[in-house]
Parts: structure tokens; sequence; C-alpha cells
């Protein structure tokens, strides 16, 4: 499966004023932490410039002394516990070994603009900024860096704006997980990636049986990024359906289901029909537009399990009023 390493944000790393402000900071941090474990977009893997367990934010207050405060059994312990530290930063990340990473120069985008290579790491890993909620900046879901590029000179030759995966609090992990699943599922270029990356980037969606073996192979340029689009709406749908616990999907887009006259005639509805893994033989009735004009997605809702499973897609099927080309 495909995971985001978690890379330690080092610049968050400041004094704290008392015991207490760096207890608080330790514990939103690992909580976050947990959450994205939780979530299985990451591993208890946390590289870094050097070992969590050597870090002091006060005189005499670290990471040890904040994990030795917790209960044994204490969930949060046992899973700072799993935490390993990989140093240094960009070990076995073999991303890092570009040539534009070792031509570059990553700086936050901001007035004094310091050095920020752990972020660099990060965005060209295609991982998450873990930070310590130590200061306002990073307790937002995205940090602005800039990456200055330098020529086989050494001379700087272009510099380019970006958006970091950040998060030290757990109210950062849902949009940032949501955007790194995004990312996975746009790295798709064809069905075969697509499939290999499904569970991670549409976590909401199933496939049946019919749809992975016989559509999925023959989707090719606009169409397959219309519905790369398109299933990307419907995850999201199906994420507001699951937090908000409504009893029925919102969609974003023009969805609708099948006539009524078209599924009581047999031959059209078995065009419709297929295996669910979770709920059997069914028809599948909900669908929306995509491109090429004509042709269509369709879907079976899981009401009890608040999720769809996608059907068919591809040109638009025979109904009473529409005869297939």
């Amino acid at each position: 499966m495909i995971k985001a390493p978690l890379i330690f944000n080092d610049l968050s790393l400041i004094e704290a004023d008392s015991v207490d402000t760096a207890r608080h900071w330790f514990t939103e941090t690992i909580k976050a932490i947990a959450e994205l474990i939780q979530q299985q977009v990451c591993t208890s893997v946390l590289y870094a410039k050097q070992d969590f367990y050597e870090i002091l934010i006060t005189d005499d207050y670290g990471f040890i002394e904040w994990l030795n405060e917790l209960d044994y059994q204490d969930e949060l312990r046992l899973l700072a516990q799993r935490l390993t530290t990989r140093t240094p930063i960009h070990a076995d990340l073999a991303k890092i070994d570009s040539e534009d990473f070792c031509r570059s120069e990553f700086r936050l985008k901001t007035p004094s603009k310091p050095m920020c290579d752990a972020l660099g790491v990060a965005l060209i890993s295609d991982g998450i900024s873990v930070s310590l909620p130590s200061q306002p900046q990073w307790c937002m879901a995205f940090i602005e860096i800039e990456q200055i590029l330098y020529d086989a000179d050494l001379n700087p030759e272009n510099t380019v704006q970006h958006r970091v995966r950040s998060v030290s609090q757990v109210e950062q992990v849902d949009p940032v997980v949501r955007d790194w699943r995004c990312g996975v599922g746009e790295k798709s270029h064809h069905a075969e990636d697509l499939l290999a990356r499904w569970k991670e980037a549409f976590p909401h969606l199933d496939l049946c049986h019919e749809y992975s073996d016989k559509f999925l192979p023959s989707l090719k340029g606009d169409t397959f990024k219309s519905v790369l689009k398109r299933l990307r709406e419907l995850d999201d749908d199906c994420h507001r359906w699951v937090i908000e616990e409504r009893t029925e999907v919102v969609y974003s887009m023009r969805a609708r289901p099948e006539s009524n006259d078209t599924m009581k005639r047999k031959p059209l509805a078995n065009m419709r029909f297929a295996t669910c893994p979770n709920n059997g033989e069914q028809d599948f009735v909900m669908h929306c537009d995509i491109q090429p004009k004509g042709y269509r997605l369709y879907w079976f809702e899981d009401r009890q399990r608040r999720r769809l499973t996608m059907c068919y897609a591809g040109p638009h099927l025979e109904t009473v009023g529409f005869k297939a080309q």
C-alpha cells in the first residue's frame, strides 16, 4: 500500500516557556500522528534531523519526560513508544536523491525566509510535515515555501512556490489527508495505476468485479481524466455522508437514478446489473455525466455502510428512449 512519509519540521522545535506548555505541545502532536496512523495514510516512522527521544524543549523536559508521565497502558503512550525516528531526515526516501532536490534550496515564505530543509523533504517525498504547535504558523494545514532551483553551475535559475501539507494538531489531519488522497489519485495515468492506488485515493468507494475487469482498462485520454474527477467528487460526497451522518448521500454533481420504465425492461435492466463486493448482485441505477458527451458513470448506493460501488463507466447504455450505438 502507498503511504505518506512523516517528516518532522525542526523549525517548530523552540524553547517552551513552561513544562505545561511543553507537555501540551507533545500531546497535541502525538495525537495528530495517532490520527494519521488511524486513517491509514502513514506508518509509525518519523523522519527527522535528530532522534525524537533526544528532544528537549525546556532545560530539563523533553519527549522522554513527557512519555514517562503517561500511564503505561495509555493508548497515546503505547503509540508514542512505537514511533521510530529515522535520521538523517531523508533516510530511505528514494525520491530525495533526485538531481532537482540536490540543486534546490527551500525557504519558508515569510519576511525572514529561513531555510526549511525538512519542509522541502516533505514536499519532494509527497509526505506530510509534522510540527509541534509552538507557533501559529505551524498550526495550519498547509505551509507556504519557496523552492529555489540552481543550474549546473549552481547559479539560481528559477523560484517555484509550493504548499506543504502540515499537521501539528488533530484538526489539521482531515484536510491534509484529503489533499494527500487527491494527489494519489491525480498521479494515476492509466487503469493499472488507478487500480493500484484505489484504496488510498478513494477510501469511500468500492469496485464491482465487472467494472474493474471490463470497463476500467478501456478508459483513456479525456474520458479517463473525467472519470478521475468524478471519482474524487463522489468520494468527497461519501466523506461528508459519513461525518454528517446523513441518511442519504448529497451529491455535488447532477446525479440521478435510471428511469423506472428502463429498469422494468429486463434486457435493459440486465445492462445495469453487477456484483458488489459487500452487497452481492445489485442493479446500479445512479449515474452522472462524464466526458465525452453522452458517456456515463454508474454506481450503487450502499446506504447501510454509507459507501458507493462503482459499476460502469463508458458510452451511454441503452434506455427506452435511447438506442445505444
